[in-house]
């Protein structure tokens, strides 16, 4: 098997999705994207949540290529904030357990219909 190091920066979600083989885009560095999001969460209430996380730059929604179902970007000024971030992981946000990972959620999905 290939195995290389990953720098003690690297969130676990990260090498989660690496070893699973999930498209890493390099220039997202510093973005954590989070899902299961009630309808109700809005800018404000995810940029209140995270706010102890680091400075973050930017806040946009995503649909799911071919649904419905949407997610947030977060993108933070410096990639502590995606740590930091990512311990967020289960925190209700307007009643709904929200998930975090510092791997774009669509590109698992472009992984399984390359497959």
């Amino acid at each position: 098997p290939f195995l290389f190091a990953m720098p003690s920066t690297t969130t676990p979600s990260v090498i989660a999705a690496v070893s699973l083989g999930a498209i890493v885009d390099v220039k997202d560095k510093n973005s954590l994207y989070v899902s299961n999001l009630s309808v109700n969460v809005t800018e404000n209430s995810l940029r209140e949540v995270f706010h102890s996380c680091g400075q973050l730059d930017e806040v946009i929604f995503r649909t799911y290529p071919g649904s419905l179902k949407w997610y947030a970007q977060l993108n933070f000024r410096s990639p502590d904030g995606v740590v930091q971030g990512s311990k967020m992981e289960g925190t209700p946000i307007c009643g709904t357990g929200i998930r975090c990972s510092a791997i774009d959620p669509t590109s698992f999905a472009a992984n399984e219909q390359l497959a």
